[in-house]
């Protein structure tokens, strides 16, 4: 049964993921810009004019990142505990 809670929480991830990418990011660029964002060093950015940008942006994929890997580790948990 282990493998099914895996496989669920996987998906519970991922579908959670395509269903918070346009509300978060918009488009396929807005991500890419976070990505670089975080990429990029804090102090480069201040230096840049863009500290604000790049603390928003990385906000954003953070927050992104973290409610997926929370919902997908709840259903995994979830399925074990009920039919572990």
């Amino acid at each position: 049964m282990s493998i099914v809670a895996v496989i669920l929480g996987v998906v519970a991830c991922v579908g959670v993921w395509a269903a918070l990418f346009r509300l978060i990011f918009d488009d396929r660029d807005g991500f890419f810009e976070c990505v670089m964002y975080c990429f990029k060093p804090d102090l480069w950015s201040w230096i840049n004019g863009e500290g604000l940008e790049d603390f928003w942006c990385t906000l954003k994929l953070n927050v992104w990142l973290w409610i997926g890997l929370v919902a997908g580790a709840g259903t995994f948990l979830g399925v074990n505990l009920l039919f572990g």
